[in-house]
Formats: C-alpha cells, sequence, structure tokens
C-alpha cells in the first residue's frame, strides 16, 4: 500500500491555470521478473483511492467525483544490498470523469512517474 500527495493544475473560467492537490491510497498489485541477479521487471493493476483534496471550481467540488480508480503501474528496479531503487509509470484506466451541467469536464485519471526507494530490514 502506498500514500500519495499529487499537485495538478487546470485551467479556469478566466483561462488561468490552478493549482489543486489531493492525497491517495494506492494499492498495485505486480508481478515480476527477476533479471541479472538484481534488476526486476514488472507490470499490473493498480487500485486508488482518493483521500482528500482542495479542489473547488465554482460551486463544484470532487464530491462529484468517483474516488475510486483502477490503473495500471509498469517499471523496473534494482536491489543493492538492502537497498532498493524503482521506478514505475502509472496510467489511470477508469473512466473517472466528471461532466457538469455547465459544460466543463474534469478527468480525474493519473498519468505519472513514480521513484521509489526500499530498505531491507
Amino acid at each position: 500500500m502506498v500514500y500519495t500527495q499529487v499537485k495538478s493544475e487546470y485551467i479556469n473560467k478566466s483561462n488561468t491555470a490552478t493549482n489543486y492537490e489531493f492525497s491517495k491510497i494506492d494499492i498495485p498489485v505486480l508481478l515480476g521478473k527477476n533479471f541479472l541477479g538484481f534488476a526486476t521487471a514488472f507490470v499490473g493493476p493498480s487500485f486508488q483511492y482518493i483521500l482528500n483534496d482542495d479542489f473547488e471550481f465554482s460551486e463544484l467540488t470532487t464530491d462529484d467525483f468517483d474516488k475510486f480508480s483502477v490503473g495500471v503501474q509498469m517499471g523496473f528496479g534494482i536491489e543493492l544490498g538492502n537497498l532498493g531503487i524503482d521506478v514505475r509509470w502509472e496510467r489511470g484506466l477508469s473512466e473517472t470523469e466528471a461532466k457538469f451541467s455547465n459544460g466543463i469536464t474534469v478527468d480525474n485519471r493519473t498519468d505519472q512517474i513514480i521513484f521509489g526507494l526500499s530498505l531491507k530490514l
């Protein structure tokens, strides 16, 4: 399970960029293959749930969004003794768009690169 904080932006009605942040829980279910004795490649689904956010646009909030989504992650990593380093690409697959009566559509799908650091105890 991974806790993530994301900062993003959208273009508001006055055509200026507005930032917003949200936090989510990711549960990736990845299958991997070890090679060269220290490297791993992996791929699989990732389940996300948005915990909280600060998105507001006029009278709209993210209460109008589906806060659960499914995505896919793929990447590779290396292990150097007890230290692990990996990089992943994640793309949301669920249709998690909010369409509002005033013609605004907000796409809440994730498209991100994730860097990870792990320590075996």
